[in-house]
């Protein structure tokens, strides 16, 4: 069902930015509450600025610097007015140098794996409807530097859901070109050591130093602090809820990868719930196989990175 989404996507969206575009405009369109509002300290942050395929995350446009997260929700009793709120959002805020670089709605999008990978707010601060949803990627670069943003609306009862994300910082802090052939073809070091925060800020994490072997399940290290730290976090609040997603490098079949990165996560999992404690009803294990690779799998090095589990923020338990 198509939410009759206004034919000017391509239209530029102003951001009230003050110096080096950290600062927003928090006025929402009219008849609109304002939810939340998140900013997230200087760190590796991405808008997505292409599709998602199956199983993997949509190409990304990053830069170091600063994040702010602002969610608003519409006075329309029906949900109808999702489209309204994002073009009135575009109309309120054009002309003020950012660029549209991606448009897209749900199927174009991608469905389920694009708004997955996008760095929504949770509920109840930000909702996005499977199949109905629109999305803006933009782009604006000045003499203060390079700054980010985008705009996803949906639909739901009770009131449509908009959000917007922007990412701008000092011009010595964007380290990262956001339209440089590969945004994302390498591994970005996490921006703290913090579990939680991770999860909190970016939605998910790489467990690393599991030291996974090639085609075993069985991690060949040592307990690494990182997983002592993730249950900590999740004991210190029952309602928290994870998915601990399995990958494989590219040797091997997809069946037999699939299988084998379900493993991989089945093997954190028992060990955060057997040897660390944790509730077993705050843990779900999948396995990608090797269809989400961070690097390139033509190198023992990139194999090695490629082989690893992930660790996804879930909506908490009610």
């Amino acid at each position: 069902m198509n939410p009759g989404w206004p034919s000017g996507l391509a239209g530029a969206l102003l951001l009230a930015v003050a110096g080096a575009a950290t600062a927003v405009e928090t006025t929402g369109p009219a008849g609109t509450t304002q939810l939340a509002t998140r900013s997230d300290a200087a760190a590796p942050h991405g808008i997505a600025i292409g599709p998602a395929a199956p199983f993997q995350p949509p190409e990304e446009a990053v830069l170091v610097a600063p994040r702010q997260r602002i969610s608003w929700r519409g006075s329309d009793p029906a949900g109808a007015d999702a489209a309204r709120l994002l073009a009135e959002m575009q109309a309120r805020l054009a002309g003020d140098g950012f660029e549209v670089i991606y448009d897209c709605e749900s199927r174009t999008c991608g469905g389920f794996d694009f708004r997955d990978a996008l760095p929504l707010l949770p509920s109840p601060e930000m909702f996005v409807s499977l199949g109905r949803y629109a999305y803006l990627a933009l782009r604006r670069e000045d003499e203060t530097g390079v700054a980010l943003a985008s705009l996803i609306a949906s639909p739901a009862p009770g009131g449509a859901y908009l959000q917007l994300t922007l990412v701008g910082g000092e011009p010595e802090t964007q380290v990262v070109d956001p339209l440089a052939p590969d945004p994302v073809g390498a591994v970005v070091a996490a921006p703290v050591d913090d579990i939680g925060l991770r999860l909190e800020t970016q939605g998910h994490a790489a467990l690393d130093g599991m030291g996974f072997e090639a085609g075993k399940n069985e991690m060949e290290a040592e307990i690494p602090q990182v997983l002592r730290d993730l249950a900590d976090w999740l004991a210190a609040d029952p309602a928290r809820r994870v998915a601990l997603v399995g990958h494989s490098d590219w040797t091997g079949s997809a069946e037999a990868n699939q299988r084998l990165s379900r493993q991989r996560a089945q093997a954190v999992g028992a060990i955060l719930t057997g040897e660390l404690g944790a509730r077993a009803r705050q843990i779900e294990t999948h396995g990608a196989g090797f269809l989400a690779p961070r690097v390139s799998n033509t190198t023992p090095e990139g194999r090695a990175a490629n082989r690893r589990v992930e660790v996804v923020l879930r909506p908490p338990a009610e």
